[in-house]
């Protein structure tokens, strides 16, 4: 533990969407008041929130800078028929465009970051904390350097660098399949063989030269690149530029609890779960909607009389209601013993049923709602959201119905089916959203599995491993103690 030196600087490299800043944010704020003095690379859109907390603000370089030149950027790579993609085929390209196209911008944005820091603090001590995917962290991790860092004719020691990841771990095992495939967590020796068969033909692994080609420019030797890959190449898994930019950081920290992950031994050891972000407080400026005491009258109500709470939310990437919220509304309509909370999740936002069709009486709308408002209240969540969807559930120890098969939805629902804490459907209807929720609302087995990981996740201390891995890190012995100790059994 730290105590007789200046706490490290920290510059946290994010990923400039709603569901990656607003925990980055959450972090941030936590580690200022824990005195530590922080920066954050990011689009000019999240400046004020991060002066607002006390960081400094860094802003991202070149195509990075804002999303109209990320769009620019795109379009000019040939990736403006992506609303013609398949889900597959739309991440893929979307990950090989962060990480291989747009890493020199990351990189200098960086670089940019620590020698302005270096230059205002001389001999200060920084530590990286990364978002996932940053296409600048790799090319860093493997020597690249940072002007002004080298000295003595010695090769540049790289910063230290923690990962902060709130997405399903994108790291392939032999018995669990490549990243955003959707497939299921299989340990039998067929299953292992489907998961090899997969990641040898998965699209990306077959852009090893790509990434060895922007690794070099970015002054990275294919002689260091390949001592990496060696590393990963004998533990019986095919990896590909997801498992790479997940692995290639000083620490690793996954958001996440035993008890909601597939097994973890076989991971790096550097790689660790660290538990769930905590719900925070609702805003001081939080303003309930009308019907609001409805879902608190219900609560207090006797058990024969208390309706059960279904919960749905659109999520803001998918924002067709025909995906989730309509199949939703006729599931349940006119269900007497359930009241169904939907959240559009856009501030603003109206829902029209089709042929302008009358809203069934036991439905409550929402254009905008914070989850932690709902939950509380809630026997089932549905969600279409993604791994931030999974955090607020489990942190109020709700059932989770997962749909969705876009970016990291299936891989998500496989895992929830998994832990036994929910169930992942697909494709969504009406009559498969009613089957899973007569389950879920049924079988007490969910709730208890439910609050289960939702206790074993409080007990972890999400927020406080942070803190403690970033002092260890900076006394020079990081903490690589054992994974599963706290798992919870099923």
């Amino acid at each position: 533990m730290v105590t007789n030196k200046q706490k490290p600087f920290l510059l946290y490299v994010t990923f400039d969407r709603v569901g990656h800043m607003t925990p980055a944010l959450q972090v941030m704020e936590h580690l200022v008041s824990k005195g530590f003095e922080i920066g954050a690379i990011s689009s000019e859109t999240w400046r004020p929130a991060v002066e607002r907390l006390g960081g400094k603000w860094f802003p991202y370089l070149g195509v990075l800078e804002s999303n109209e030149s990320m769009m620019s950027f795109a379009n000019e790579l040939g990736l403006a028929g992506m609303d013609k993609m398949t889900p597959l085929q739309l991440t893929t390209a979307f990950m090989k465009y962060i990480t291989i196209e747009a890493m020199s911008s990351s990189l200098e944005s960086i670089r940019s970051a620590v020698m302005l820091t270096r230059h205002v603090q001389p001999g200060r001590e920084i530590i990286l904390l990364y978002a996932y995917p940053c296409g600048g962290s790799l090319p860093l991790h493997l020597g690249a350097g940072i002007p002004g860092f080298r000295g003595g004719g010695e090769e540049q020691e790289p910063l230290k660098s923690i990962l902060i990841n709130i997405i399903p771990p994108p790291w392939t095992t032999p018995q669990n399949p490549p990243p955003y495939s959707g497939l299921a967590f299989d340990d039998s020796e067929a299953g292992i063989a489907r998961n090899e068969l997969v990641a040898a033909s998965w699209p990306p692994t077959h852009f090893h030269a790509e990434l060895r080609t922007m690794l070099s420019r970015c002054g990275v030797s294919n002689a260091c690149f390949d001592r990496f890959h060696e590393q990963y190449a004998h533990d019986g898994a095919t990896h590909s530029l997801f498992d790479y930019y997940w692995v290639g950081h000083t620490t690793t920290l996954q958001m996440s609890s035993p008890s909601a992950e597939y097994p973890t031994a076989s991971w790096p050891v550097h790689c660790k779960l660290a538990g769930f972000l905590p719900t925070k407080p609702l805003p001081a400026t939080f303003v309930p909607p009308a019907w609001f005491a409805e879902l608190q009258d219900n609560q207090a109500s006797t058990s024969a009389s208390r309706k059960k709470v279904v919960f749905v939310a659109q999520g803001t990437v998918v924002t067709d209601y025909h995906s989730l919220i309509i199949p939703t509304i006729a599931a349940l309509a006119h269900r007497d013993d359930i009241l169904v909370v939907v959240v559009l999740c856009k501030r603003g936002a109206t829902l029209v049923l089709d042929n302008n069709e009358t809203l069934p009486s036991n439905v409550r709308i929402a254009d905008y709602l914070p989850y932690d408002a709902a939950l509380p209240f809630a026997d089932v969540f549905i969600s279409n959201s993604g791994y931030g969807g999974l955090n607020h559930a489990i942190n109020h120890g709700v059932p989770i119905l997962q749909v969705g098969a876009t970016e990291d939805k299936m891989d998500l629902g496989r895992r929830i089916q998994y832990a036994g804490n929910g169930v992942y459907i697909r494709p969504t209807t009406a009559a498969s959203l009613r089957s899973a929720l007569d389950l879920l609302t049924s079988d007490d087995k969910y709730r208890k599995r439910a609050l289960q990981i939702r206790d074993e996740s409080v007990a972890m201390n999400a927020l406080g491993r942070i803190e403690e891995e970033i002092l260890n890190m900076s006394s020079g012995a990081p903490n690589h103690e054992s994974q599963n100790s706290l798992a919870v059994s099923s």
